[in-house]
């Protein structure tokens, strides 16, 4: 007989932009712990994905042309990228990010392996 295990309830969170860096709540700060750049993406609904790679990941040719940004882990929070990949990232969602931050709900995609920041719009 097969087995289908079930998943609990998908957990969702909550991370803040600001003009300096994205700040991931514990929620999700646990998926970035041992990741030493993240991979910066969009979907197709102008949402950001952020996904976690390794220091063999972050230099693998595959990577070499994308934009990676620095993981700084706390003990309470993962802080995300720089003032410049900040700008970029307000770029991508149309909005202008300030010092004071907007918080946006996460979930976290599992086909893909990253945070979902749901800034989308479509």
């Amino acid at each position: 007989m097969a087995i289908k295990w079930i998943n609990k309830i998908e957990t969702e969170g909550y991370a803040t932009l600001s003009s300096n860096y994205v700040v991931i709540n514990q929620s999700f700060a646990d998926k970035f712990t041992t990741s030493y750049k993240a991979l910066l993406g969009v979907d197709e609904n102008d949402n950001i994905l952020l996904k976690p790679l390794s220091l063999d990941e972050a230099e693998s040719p595959l990577y070499k042309d994308k934009m990676l940004l620095k993981v700084s882990v706390f003990s309470s929070f993962v802080r995300i990228g720089n003032t410049a990949s900040m700008k970029t990232i307000g770029e991508l969602i149309g909005e202008e990010l300030n010092k004071n931050g907007k918080k946006y709900s996460t979930t976290w995609d599992e086909k893909e392996k990253a945070l979902t920041i749901r800034t989308g719009g479509k």
